[in-house]
């Protein structure tokens, strides 16, 4: 995926509605190749993650596994990171990363959990490739971004579009209520990245995320109890299988992918970020299929 009008490779990575962000300084060549592969592994966890949200939603709760999930990641990094020697956010740090945590954990992680209980995972991915739209509309409306050129809105509608076309014969056949839920999931995403951004340069990316995951985790767990979700039997009774995909979402989604989406970004503008949504998807599907061949060989 190519975006703006220029052929050099940062180009990618630092698009925006207008082809360019002038507010960033461009990066040098040492600085260039940790932007990649943070967003390699954004790209390729991120994919991943909507099949061990399949698998863990299959024997457990999927709010109170969301809130256990990022409950023990944001306690671990915060501990590790207090033990290094970051200081304490102060009082009024942790106002964004609240509103941030709320819309991208609750909000967009919740629904995700939630949907996938009757949804597929190829199909929830394929929804939330509308990431890009939403995020160059909010940034223009609601946060003072650049209004999109024609080049850029034609593009925007066209993906829109495809996404419209694949999802829609799906819709039929699972369940519509859920599909309709899942489709606030990208825009709840995008204003969480947008007030995040704002966060001061005294508080590090990771220790924000940290933050995130701890305010995200206790909107999850309460949502869990207004759920009924917390009651003990559906843990114990789970399979090996859900467990397993909950510790790769703690470990790998949440520790890994989530630190290296909070380091972008201060690094890169909201809409090069936001093409993680166009593969994803890519990933999610690759991944699927090859995972039901294999079970088709054993």
């Amino acid at each position: 995926i190519c975006y703006g009008n220029k052929s050099e490779m940062v180009n990618l990575l630092w698009f925006d509605a207008s082809g360019h962000d002038h507010s960033m300084p461009r990066p040098n060549r040492a600085e260039t190749l940790k932007i990649i592969a943070a967003f390699g592994v954004i790209y390729l966890v991120w994919g991943s993650t909507y099949i061990a949200i399949g698998v863990a939603v299959q024997g457990l709760p999927p709010l109170a596994m969301g809130g256990l999930r990022f409950l023990v990641g944001g306690a671990l990094l915060y501990g590790v990171l207090r033990v290094a020697g970051q200081p304490r956010p102060r009082r009024r740090d942790w106002t964004r990363p609240a509103l941030a945590g709320l819309f991208m954990l609750l909000g967009t992680g919740g629904i995700v959990a939630w949907a996938e209980q009757r949804v597929p995972t190829s199909l929830a991915a394929i929804l939330m490739a509308t990431v890009p739209l939403w995020m160059v509309i909010l940034h223009w409306v609601g946060f003072g971004g650049p209004a999109p050129t024609r080049r850029v809105g034609f593009g925007l509608l066209l993906g829109v579009a495809g996404v419209a076309a694949l999802c829609a014969p799906a819709v039929s056949r699972f369940d519509a209520g859920r599909v309709a839920i899942l489709a606030a999931a990208p825009p709840l995403w995008c204003l969480g990245v947008l007030v995040s951004r704002g966060q001061p340069d005294r508080v590090s990316p990771a220790m924000t995320m940290a933050q995130q995951m701890l305010v995200g985790s206790l909107g999850l767990t309460a949502a869990a109890a207004l759920r009924g979700e917390l009651r003990l039997a559906p843990f114990l009774d789970a399979p090996a299988s859900a467990w397993a995909a909950a510790l790769y979402l703690l470990l790998v989604g949440s520790l890994g992918a989530f630190c290296a989406y909070a380091w972008l970004l201060r690094r890169v503008s909201p809409a090069a970020l936001s093409t993680h949504a166009f593969v994803n998807p890519l990933v999610a599907v690759a991944l699927a299929a090859w995972l039901r061949q294999r079970r088709g060989l054993g």
